[in-house]
């Protein structure tokens, strides 16, 4: 595996078509974001110092198989998803919600949520925002997008876009 360089406001900007209003993206962490030659591409971020490292085990033709902190991955380089790692290191500044297990099961398959599946909302949602996504066991699922303020409003309707969720890498797992 090799890794390249991208340009880090070429990867804001594929961010910001699905996180159009999302300040976290702007504080990617790392001088530096580089792309693997694996499908999907991993993006990680690296800083200065790991990136001189980096630049001399590449000139003597190593490789490193994992690098830096990851972003999230892409496969066409036009459009990125982002990581959970990279989503969670921000769980303290996120809103969050617990869902019911029928809601847990559906949004492990890439489903979005309902607004009679949510058990209860932490932190101040703000339409369109980032919303971490729990079970009642307090597992961390994964990360959807709020469409609306109300999320637990009167009757049934969609108030969460799937983003990413752990079952993402079974799912990969099973089309290789």
């Amino acid at each position: 595996m090799s890794w390249v360089e991208i340009n880090k406001q070429q990867l804001i900007k594929s961010l910001k078509k699905d996180l159009p209003d999302i300040d976290l993206i702007n504080n990617l962490k790392g001088e530096h974001q580089l792309a693997s030659s694996s499908m999907p591409h991993e993006v990680v971020s690296v800083n200065n110092q790991l990136y001189k490292i980096f630049t001399k085990l590449k000139k003597i033709t190593l490789q490193p198989y994992y690098l830096g902190r990851a972003v999230g991955d892409t496969n066409d380089f036009k459009k990125h998803r982002l990581s959970l790692q990279f989503i969670e290191q921000f769980k303290d500044s996120l809103p969050s919600i617990v869902v019911n297990q029928k809601a847990e099961q559906l949004f492990l398959y890439s489903r979005n949520i309902w607004s009679d599946s949510i058990i209860s909302v932490k932190g101040e949602v703000d339409s369109p925002c980032l919303t971490l996504v729990y079970n009642e066991q307090g597992d961390f699922l994964g990360a959807g997008f709020a469409m609306t303020d109300d999320l637990t409003g009167m009757g049934k309707r969609e108030v969460i876009k799937n983003l990413v969720d752990i079952g993402k890498y079974l799912r990969v797992e099973r089309e290789k």
